[in-house]
């Protein structure tokens, strides 16, 4: 006689109130949890406001536990990976960390920014857009996106964030003619050796000049600030409007 058998022919022998409890314990033991979705699909005996939600409420909730419920499983599993949605790169968590150096500088300067820096005297009181020359690294690079023909007009500007000599200049259109003066271009200025390790071979791929800053520096890691930003801009620490001009005293 088998083991199966054996157990059989003791329960049948036993049968009685105090088995078939005893069998009811060990069944619940050796059920999975309940899922959290399938909880929600069953229908509600002794809650009277559960029995109230409307079917388009209890289809949300479902929906939103549905999306979590990995995330619990996880847990319950000792599972240490970020939850879904919520996953961080390393570029953003740099971002939350302002005291690094700074290794890439983004200025997208529009024609009033760019009236505004060539006449901007330092002296009086420096604005926050050219506050970031002693928080640059020794390897660092800046990408300035503006008109070819403004360009000259900021060179005072891009020497306080300790940049030089532009390396290159991308067109980020194709001229309609040979003058380019009026061309959006974005401009790049390396220091202390740092070499971009992405290159543009198919031109004219991007024409946003965030899109071809990302693409740049796509195997450059560290603290990335975009000067002159219309909005936070997704992997840099975003400096917004006017936020650029205010002097240290009014940044206290």
């Amino acid at each position: 006689m088998n083991a199966i058998d054996l157990l059989h022919e003791l329960l049948h022998a036993h049968d009685g109130p105090a088995t078939r409890d005893w069998l009811k314990k060990e069944r619940v033991k050796l059920q999975p949890a309940t899922p959290l979705s399938d909880a929600l699909n069953e229908e509600p005996k002794h809650n009277q406001y559960a029995q109230a939600v409307e079917p388009s409420i209890k289809r949300e909730l479902r929906e939103n536990v549905q999306a979590v419920e990995p995330n619990v499983r996880a847990a319950r599993a000792g599972d240490e990976k970020p939850l879904v949605g919520a996953q961080v790169s390393d570029n953003e968590k740099i971002v939350a960390q302002p005291k690094l150096p700074i290794t890439a500088l983004l200025a997208t300067v529009s024609g009033r920014d760019a009236t505004r820096l060539s006449k901007e005297d330092i002296r009086e009181g420096r604005p926050k857009c050219l506050s970031f020359g002693n928080d640059v690294g020794s390897k660092a690079v800046l990408l300035v996106c503006a008109k070819i023909g403004v360009l000259p007009s900021l060179s005072r500007a891009i020497e306080s964030l300790k940049f030089g000599r532009c390396s290159r200049i991308y067109l980020l259109s194709e001229p309609a003619t040979p003058n380019v003066t009026d061309c959006d271009a974005l401009a790049i200025y390396e220091r202390g050796g740092l070499k971009l390790s992405s290159d543009v071979t198919d031109w004219p791929s991007e024409k946003n000049p965030i899109s071809l800053a990302d693409r740049l520096l796509a195997d450059v890691t560290g603290r990335r600030v975009h000067l002159f930003a219309k909005s936070k801009t997704p992997g840099w620490e975003s400096i917004i409007g006017e936020e650029n001009w205010q002097t240290e005293g009014e940044r206290t």
